[in-house]
Parts: structure tokens; C-alpha cells; sequence
């Protein structure tokens, strides 16, 4: 992730696929939430397993998005 980043480009993972997207929400809430109870880290499996099972099923896909500005973002005219 760093290495595309650092080229300017949209990272790998979070390409097109979304579930990458529920591992980061997952981690991110593990690593900052101050909740550390079983229940707690059992519920977050069951919601990161949930939604990437319903984002397979309904084929949830992140918006595409170049990260290089158009010409409309420039304000040049052509």
C-alpha cells in the first residue's frame, strides 16, 4: 500500500474490490477502540465476515477514481 501511495497511485487492494475496505474499519477499530472484550472482537468477525459475503453476493464495488486531475480539475480549457 505504501509503495502505491508513494507512486501517486490508488493502492492495490483498494482498487476495485471492496473488502479490503472492512479489514481496514476492523483493524482500525482493534487498534484504536478501546474495546478489547471477546464479545466485542467476536462481533467485528461477524460484521467483517457479513459484509464481504454480501459485497460478493451483491457485487459491491468502491468507486473508480483517477488520482491524476483532468482537465476540468486544472480549470484549462482545450
Amino acid at each position: 500500500m505504501i509503495r502505491d501511495i508513494m507512486a501517486g497511485r490508488k493502492p492495490l487492494v483498494l482498487r476495485d474490490e471492496i473488502y479490503a475496505v472492512w479489514a481496514l474499519l476492523a483493524g482500525l477499530s482493534v487498534g484504536v477502540g478501546p474495546y478489547q472484550r471477546t464479545w466485542f472482537l467476536f462481533a467485528l468477525f461477524l460484521f467483517v465476515v457479513v459484509f464481504r459475503m454480501l459485497s460478493v453476493q451483491y457485487k459491491w464495488k468502491l468507486p473508480r477514481r483517477s488520482l491524476r486531475p483532468t482537465q476540468s480539475d486544472t480549470g484549462g480549457e482545450s
